[in-house]
């Protein structure tokens, strides 16, 4: 705590020594501290040193500093990724239970409340979404990361991830229905074909 807390107080610290107050000098007198035995000679190294840091938007002060996997993680965050994996763990819960149930038809709820507790202690949602890490990081550049991550921190973002799950099972079931139809629609076609095939 101690630590994020001395990260956050030296973004902050960097941000408003960039801001338009500073006057040139000001920033010149600030690298000559940072950069002691600075001279004319060493003002080439001075500069490529300078060059080299972080560039740092006042507006969103930790992008450039966050490293790639944290900015996934938070992009899975705001995207409801975490209680999508919650909801896979619940549903995984619920199948092993009902072949629970079904091969041992007389077990107790107590055995039951011990095996769900078992089962909770031992799935790390946690170590689910490492997995789910490389996968985007295949996929998606840092800054594109950084720039799904901050439409889904937008009001129409969250709206989007908390439909997302309704809107896909709604198209599935439209689809569904729409392959049964195409299928009573085409197969009377295709088993004549079939049946000509033959002869």
């Amino acid at each position: 705590m101690t630590r994020r807390l001395i990260t956050v107080l030296f973004v902050f610290a960097l941000v408003a020594s960039c801001g338009p107050q500073g006057s040139r000098q000001h920033k010149e007198k600030e690298t000559a501290t940072l950069l002691p035995n600075s001279s004319t000679t060493k003002s080439t190294d001075n500069i490529k040193l300078a060059s080299k840091m972080p560039e740092i938007d006042p507006e969103n002060p930790f992008h450039g500093i966050s490293s790639k996997h944290d900015d996934i993680r938070r992009l899975i965050s705001v995207s409801g990724g975490n209680v999508m994996g919650k909801e896979m763990l619940n549903g995984l819960l619920n199948f092993y239970f009902s072949r629970i149930r079904k091969d041992y038809p007389d077990i107790s709820e107590k055995t039951l409340n011990e095996i769900r507790g078992l089962f909770e202690k031992e799935a790390d949602i946690d170590a689910l979404i490492d997995k789910f890490i490389p996968i985007y990081d295949k996929y998606y550049t840092q800054d594109e990361i950084r720039e799904i991550a901050d439409f889904f921190s937008s009001p129409v973002g969250q709206k989007m991830a908390v439909n997302s799950r309704p809107v896909v099972m709604e198209c599935m079931e439209e689809s569904k229905e729409w392959g049964q139809k195409l299928n009573n629609k085409l197969m009377p076609r295709i088993k004549i074909l079939l049946a000509e095939e033959k002869r």
